[in-house]
């Protein structure tokens, strides 16, 4: 009787704890329901009530617009079509550039630019209707002759409200080679520096052939100042990069004054490139002043050597010692003392002093 008892007791408290569970399963069960009631009845409460806790929607494009609905001004060059890579000097060049709308907006307007170097700005605009994601072509008015040296082009646009900068601007490296016809004067040889004042002065030039063809024949100036210029003809064979030494056969006259400026220039007929022909050079007049008298022999015999000289005259730089005829004598000596030896030629010998005025200042 007493293990009937206690097996009975077992199975009673197993139906009570299994009862319990079931119990706390529908109150949770319960409580959920009612949570998610009320919650949703919030929910509804709100979104009913229009205030600004209203829930996002992802299908509304007034908060989330598409493409479409952008307004986006944005254009830029794409390409320069002219100047191409290798151009020769003295090609003129129009320049022509591609430009794109890459925006949303139609264009009507578009201020386009092109720039050399670190030169000045040209600039004209696109007039027509460019469409988004369109191109069009462009030439400025603005033309430029090719120089000697390669160069950097670069052009852009630049429209009001443009929202993307980075695509504005291309930029194109240009190689420039040699014309066919190209020469000028390079450098005046004489008159140096300084010259005597109502002398008649060499000129002395060198010639250079800057092109891609041999020349034979090549027109060639002087002038100094405004005098009319002084024209003569080179002949002979000067290859490309070639250069030659040619000298005047006219005299240049030297004017009364402190300096003059003078040019030198070569002529030739369809030369390519006109900014390489010429070359000018200031040069100082010196005034001669008389040295005074020579104290020294008068007559001296044939082979005799004796020392010359003069008075030391104020600002005086160098003086200038003379026998006339050369064959006469050989002197040594610039200064105020100089020493003859004398031939078995006859002769004068006589002295002036160049002052020049440039060393004074």
């Amino acid at each position: 009787m007493y293990y009937f008892y206690i097996e009975n007791v077992k199975q009673l408290m197993k139906t009570i704890l299994v009862i319990s569970m079931l119990m706390c399963i529908s109150i949770v069960s319960f409580a959920q329901s009612k949570i998610h009631t009320e919650l949703k009845s919030q929910a509804i409460e709100v979104i009913n009530s229009g205030t600004e806790n209203k829930l996002p929607n992802l299908n509304n494009t007034e908060n989330n617009p598409t493409p479409k609905n952008l307004s986006i001004i944005d254009a830029g060059v794409i390409m320069i079509l002219s100047p191409y890579v290798n151009i020769a000097t003295g090609d003129i060049i129009t320049v022509t550039v591609r430009i794109k709308n890459f925006g949303a907006d139609t264009l009507i307007n578009i201020p386009v630019n092109y720039q050399l170097g670190n030169g000045v700005i040209a600039s004209t605009a696109f007039t027509g209707n460019l469409k988004p994601d369109s191109s069009a072509y462009i030439s400025f008015p603005q033309t430029f002759m090719v120089g000697t040296q390669n160069f950097t082009i670069r052009a852009f646009t630049s429209l009001a409200g443009d929202t993307n900068m980075l695509n504005d601007t291309i930029v194109k490296l240009v190689t420039v080679g040699p014309a066919q016809k190209d020469v000028g004067v390079s450098k005046i040889i004489l008159p140096g520096y300084s010259t005597s004042v109502n002398a008649q002065v060499t000129v002395k030039v060198m010639i250079k052939n800057y092109g891609l063809l041999t020349q034979t024949v090549i027109p060639v100036s002087y002038q100094r100042g405004l005098m009319p210029p002084n024209d003569e003809i080179w002949t002979g064979m000067l290859a490309p990069g070639d250069t030659v030494i040619y000298t005047f056969t006219n005299l240049m006259n030297v004017p009364v004054g402190d300096h003059f400026t003078m040019c030198s220039y070569t002529r030739l007929a369809n030369d390519a490139y006109i900014y390489n022909d010429s070359i000018c050079k200031s040069v100082v007049i010196c005034n001669v002043n008389a040295a005074g008298n020579i104290n020294g022999p008068a007559y001296p015999p044939c082979g005799y050597t004796s020392q010359y000289s003069v008075p030391a005259i104020t600002n005086a730089i160098s003086y200038n010692w003379v026998i006339n005829p050369a064959a006469a004598g050989t002197i040594s000596g610039t200064g105020t003392t100089v020493t003859i030896t004398f031939s078995s030629n006859p002769g004068i010998a006589y002295v002036s002093q160049p002052n020049n005025r440039a060393n004074k200042y």
